[in-house]
């Protein structure tokens, strides 16, 4: 899977992960922070700016794709992927 279906899949998470939440301060303060990191990702993943865009991914991370061998865990492996989409 290319990085830009793995941007996919993050923001997919990164909204499922903030939809439960009731509406109230802290959930909107969580919402608008969680969307402005979905942007400087986005905004670096275009520019294919490496360090910007591993800036927006936790180091222990998880990156799962739709097949069987699109599994990244941790820095080192999403930061590799990365590297070789960018090369493309």
């Amino acid at each position: 899977m290319r990085l830009a279906g793995w941007t996919a899949v993050i923001f997919l998470f990164l909204v499922a992960a903030i939809v439960p939440g009731s509406a109230n301060e802290v959930d909107l303060q969580k919402e608008s922070e969680v969307k402005e990191t979905i942007r400087q990702h986005l905004r670096a993943y275009s520019r294919k700016d490496l360090k910007a865009v591993m800036a927006t991914v936790a180091p222990d991370a998880v990156f799962i794709g739709s097949g069987s061998d699109e599994r990244l865990v941790g820095w080192g492996q999403i930061k590799a992927a990365y590297e070789r989409d960018f090369g493309r």
